[in-house]
């Protein structure tokens, strides 16, 4: 879940979020937080005539990439206390104005709450809160945790028969990139030469498993290793060190870069 941060001087339009996670892990010492309902939204007369609408509110003090403004009390008190405000719009339909303006310049505004919903596609809205769902979990039981969800696993599969490194049918072994999908286990097989990568996900233990091993010419394993993750990134670095034994040649190393940029991201 991501809040949107000022804009610094020179920036990528696209980077515009602050993650919700690291707010609300600040937020931890407050004992009695209400909860995120939105981030504010401000319309704005100015007394020359000019409309601002759709904007997010900011201190004009604070620094870039401070997040904006969540409550309305605490925004009508920046409103009525502050000489000059920061303000970004966020809607394109409306304009691209971000900057200071001067409280006395305001003739009226309008302050309402923007669900954060409409500011993020219902995909990335669904992510990040699967993301944080696995986070607490893993932070309750203390333990590994669930890699993919469902839809994941789901869009990897796709994405796989598309590009030709999967076949469609599952019983037919002539690729190196496989899935088994089964009610509450969905398994990623992926094969290079004698590097064979597993990653087995238990929806009913909701705990995902990467295995790898070697193989010989009997088909023998050798050097057969299990790991579990407390956390994406740890994962994602695992995957990466494995890189080197994939080929573009297979579709394995497209896949490995397809769940590292993928799967469950921020």
């Amino acid at each position: 879940m991501k809040i949107p941060y000022k804009l610094p001087e020179h920036f990528n339009p696209k980077d515009f979020y602050v993650d919700y996670v690291e707010i609300e892990q600040k937020q931890k010492v407050i004992k009695k937080r209400k909860p995120l309902n939105g981030v504010v939204s401000l319309n704005v007369k100015l007394k020359e005539g000019t409309e601002l609408k759709r904007c997010f509110l900011f201190s004009a003090a604070d620094d870039p990439e401070s997040h904006a403004i969540i409550n309305l009390n605490a925004a009508t008190k920046l409103l009525e206390n502050e000489k000059v405000v920061y303000l970004q719009q966020f809607d394109e339909n409306f304009g691209d104005f971000s900057g200071n303006v001067l409280v006395t310049d305001i003739d009226s505004y309008q302050l309402y709450l923007v669900d954060m919903k409409e500011l993020v596609p219902q995909s990335l809205w669904n992510q990040a809160m699967e993301l944080l769902k696995r986070k607490r979990k893993a932070q309750e039981r203390n333990g590994p945790i669930l890699l993919f969800s469902k839809e994941e696993f789901d869009e990897l599969e796709k994405y796989c028969i598309g590009e030709n490194y999967s076949s469609p049918y599952p019983t037919e072994m002539v690729k190196d990139v496989r899935f088994a999908d089964f009610t509450e286990v969905k398994d990623i097989i992926l094969k290079n030469g004698s590097l064979n990568m597993m990653i087995f996900n238990d929806y009913e233990k909701e705990v995902s498993t990467l295995i790898t091993f070697f193989s010989n010419d009997n088909h023998r394993e050798l050097g057969r290793v299990e790991y579990n993750f407390t956390s994406i990134d740890e994962f994602r670095s695992k995957l990466s060190e494995y890189k080197s034994y994939l080929s573009a040649k297979n579709g394995t190393i497209q896949v490995i870069e397809w769940i590292i940029n993928n799967c469950a991201r921020k």
